[in-house]
């Protein structure tokens, strides 16, 4: 199975809290975890400026929320600044805000950033013998529930 980069990120952020990395972050209980409702978005910052683009990553954001009937808020990207100036202004890093439906309905925020690799200098394409079914309502979201496509 693939292995993110965001799977050991260097700096989290919930819900405007700073936390260790490697502690413990989200209720159990949460939908988000128990079921996988939530949405995510994942862009890359180089020296301290996202993503030209990071108007893009926002709609997005609002669109696969809105798949799963879960409001994004006022302001999608609410706390990239303050996690922006955590990460400092040197390097690139691969950033990624997800939300998690909470068991009040509400939605928890959690960044996540980690050094991000140089590109590599080729890739393979390879052609699932899986396809995802184009009719499935969720086909163009980016929800926590992946576990199609990682067997894909």
């Amino acid at each position: 199975m693939h292995r993110s980069a965001y799977e050991n990120p260097a700096f989290l952020t919930l819900d405007g809290r700073d936390l260790e990395p490697e502690a413990p972050a989200l209720c159990a209980g949460m939908p988000g975890v128990l079921r996988g409702e939530g949405v995510f978005e994942a862009f890359l910052v180089k020296d301290g400026l996202p993503t030209p683009y990071l108007g893009d990553h926002a709609a997005r954001l609002v669109r696969s929320a809105a798949l799963i009937d879960m409001d994004a808020g006022v302001e999608p990207m609410e706390g990239l600044e303050r996690f922006l100036d955590r990460l400092g202004r040197e390097n690139s890093w691969r950033v990624r805000l997800t939300l998690f439906r909470r068991s009040d309905d509400g939605v928890s925020r959690m960044w996540t950033a980690s050094p991000a690799a140089p590109p590599p200098a080729e890739i393979a394409l390879v052609i699932a013998d899986m396809r995802r079914d184009p009719l499935d309502p969720l086909a163009g979201a980016k929800t926590l529930s992946r576990a199609t496509l990682q067997l894909a």
